[in-house]
Order: structure tokens, then sequence, then C-alpha cells
């Protein structure tokens, strides 16, 4: 389940957009979808929360496929399940999301075989880890509790944060290009 506040910035115009700011009280699913993001048919709204249900949304807006240099950033909680239905899976944010929907996952991925947490930067369109999947032990992320996820994409390089903290950067061969999402992808 994921609860969410989004924006992201472009540097290359001089402007900011948000997409949205501090929940989704005021948003629907139809809303939502009139207002440009696909891949909603999974999603569900709750008191203010987009909750998803193994399903990936991106904002699908001609100018967002072009977005080269952003920032984009959310707020997600991994909710609780009820004991017989395991919330693992990997949770988080999209960008340089392509007009198919494919793109790169800074995903929260949480096992609860062993009540652990762990964070990678998966590329969906080349297949290939870009950060590899590192333990959050000791991070202070907890199911049912907030946290703050960030990327920001300049030229062929992006940084990753959680909760204000930069856990890493890479550079690509090419541009960081594209619109964003919500990852969310139970295994």
């Amino acid at each position: 389940d994921n609860n969410q506040a989004s924006s992201r910035s472009t540097t290359n115009s001089n402007n900011t957009v948000t997409l949205y700011e501090n929940n989704f009280d005021n948003a629907t699913i139809d809303t939502l979808t009139t207002e440009g993001w696909s891949g909603l048919n999974q999603y569900d709204m709750s008191n203010g929360a987009l909750r998803g249900k193994n399903a990936n949304a991106y904002y699908n807006n001609a100018d967002a496929y072009n977005w080269t240099d952003y920032t984009y950033e959310t707020k997600m909680t991994i909710a609780t399940k009820n004991a017989s239905n395991t919330v693992d899976g990997y949770f988080g944010i999209r960008f340089g999301v392509n007009s198919s929907g494919t793109g790169i996952e800074h995903g929260i991925r949480y096992k609860s075989t062993d009540d652990s947490f762990a964070y990678r930067v998966y590329d969906r369109i080349n297949k290939q880890f870009l950060i590899a999947e590192t333990s959050l032990s000791g991070k202070g992320i907890a199911l049912d509790k907030q946290m703050t996820l960030k990327v920001e994409a300049k030229a062929d390089t992006f940084t990753i944060y959680l909760n204000g903290e930069n856990l890493g950067s890479a550079t690509l061969s090419n541009n960081v290009t594209g619109t964003v999402g919500t990852l969310m992808s139970t295994n």
C-alpha cells in the first residue's frame, strides 16, 4: 500500500510541475486518470492514500517522456497485511519511464521470512541492476512507517535517497529520459 505525494521539477525549462502535494485527499482514480496517470486499474483510493495491488502506474504525458533533468519525491508506507496474506515484494518509485510504461525502479524490498528491508535500482528497459540490492538494516525502516523516496536525475546521472539520506548514484551511457511513476510488485 502506498501513500504518496510527488513532485518533479525540470531545470532545463526553469519551472516546477507539482503532480500532487501533501496527500491524495482530493484525488480519485478517475481524477488521476483524467490528469494523465496510466496503469491505475489495480489501484484504489482509501483515506487519501493511493493503494496498489501489484501494479505499476505512471504519469502518461507526451511532454513527460522527454524529461531529463528533474527531481521526483514521494512519501510511501508499506502497510501490514493480515497474517495469512504477507506483503513481500518491491515498493517504490519509477523514473525514466518510456511511452510503453517501462523504466528504472528505485525499489524498497520487504521480505516477511526474515522481516528485512533492502533497496535496489533496476533498469527494466535494459534488464540490469544499476545499484545492487543492499540491506536497509539499521536505517529505521519498518512496516506501517512512512518513508520518503527521492530521485534526482540530471542528464546521464541519477542519485537516489531514502528519508533524506543519499543511498547512491549511477551514471548511464545516455540521458535518464522519461516520465515518473509508482512501483508495487509483490513476489
